[in-house]
């Protein structure tokens, strides 16, 4: 599917299921969609698994934000 197709089945997915009393939807995906647009009940939850993984004593999302933040 085209990049365009995604983001428009993502985003006709996500309204479809956030809200009370709406069904759980997950996505697992290989791939990496930037700029989609995420509906304010939307949890995202990100999973890593592999050899090159930074260790769990060693995340720190303060560090990783402020990063972020230089770099815009």
């Amino acid at each position: 599917m085209d990049i365009y197709n995604e983001r428009k089945v993502f985003s006709r997915i996500t309204k479809s299921s956030c809200g009370s009393q709406l069904p759980q939807y997950f996505l697992i995906t290989p791939k990496l969609i930037t700029g989609l647009e995420y509906h304010p009940d939307t949890k995202v939850l990100v999973i890593l698994n592999g050899p090159y993984n930074i260790l769990q004593a060693e995340w720190d999302v303060d560090t990783f934000v402020a990063k972020r933040q230089k770099l815009i």
